[in-house]
């Protein structure tokens, strides 16, 4: 009987602890897929400002799938 509520009380206790995982690796990627727009944003600024002032001879830059 005792063993039984040990092992009851474990699985809520592991059950909380992969929530609170799943919810922080939630925000985690919600906060990666902003990130990386704003970075794209910012890499086509950059672009068009170094095309403004005739610099075209810089290597292109791979840009990441938003999707990844």
């Amino acid at each position: 009987m005792r063993l039984e509520r040990r092992k009851k009380r474990a699985r809520k206790v592991l059950q909380m602890v992969n929530l609170k995982l799943y919810l922080e690796n939630r925000c985690i990627m919600e906060e990666n897929r902003r990130l990386r727009k704003k970075a794209l944003l910012l890499r086509q600024e950059n672009t068009a400002l170094l095309s403004h002032l005739g610099i075209t001879d810089l290597v292109p830059v791979r840009q990441p799938s938003l999707l990844s």
